[in-house]
């Protein structure tokens, strides 16, 4: 069998498997870090409920849609500073 007609089969097994598998989405949101600096659980409000599932944030447990630039780094625009020139970042 010639290496191009194995990665054909190759391709159509794994197609047929990918149609068999039934994708379930999940009932409840599934926990997450919390934001570091307001420990605000950030998700994706428009897509909550919607065609591609529940998105949450998960990187670095930091708030990437709610940020507001503060010196050389981003903190969310929800987070309650301790002093009114925002040291505590």
């Amino acid at each position: 069998m010639s290496a191009e007609k194995l990665t054909t089969a190759i391709n159509l097994d794994l197609a047929n498997l990918r149609a068999s598998i039934n994708y379930r989405k999940p009932a409840k949101p599934l926990p997450q870090p919390a934001c570091k600096n307001c420990s605000f659980y950030l998700c994706d409000h428009d897509d909550r409920e919607g065609e591609k599932g529940v998105y949450f944030e998960t990187s670095n447990s930091r708030c990437r849609r709610h940020t507001m630039p503060v010196g050389r780094t981003s903190v969310c625009d929800t987070h309650e500073f301790k002093h009114t020139d925002r040291r505590d970042v």
